[in-house]
């Protein structure tokens, strides 16, 4: 396993010491070698800084009081644009 260019992990055993991983690109890169085979995949996630999940903390939390969603046509078997859930009228 290697963290931004440093093999923290290697062989089922701890490598480099994990404290010499520079953390502060706003990008990390997480490479795992699982040796099973030719395939990669490619992973996108989202901010957890503090700053986000203080921002994120200010969301008002009293209990929704707006109308109830109708639900999809029984045809849908996913949500999209033209057929996700809309506000019920007043």
């Amino acid at each position: 396993m290697t963290i931004n260019g440093v093999t923290i992990f290697r062989h089922g055993a701890p490598d480099q010491d994990r404290d010499s991983v520079d953390m502060s690109p706003r990008e990390t890169r997480i490479d795992i070698a699982l040796s099973a085979g030719q395939a990669e995949a490619t992973v996108w996630t989202n901010d957890l800084t503090h700053g986000y999940v203080t921002i994120n903390a200010d969301y008002d939390d009293r209990p929704d009081t707006s109308p109830p969603l109708r639900s999809r046509p029984p045809s849908c078997w996913r949500p999209c644009r033209n057929c996700a859930p809309t506000r019920a009228p007043p």
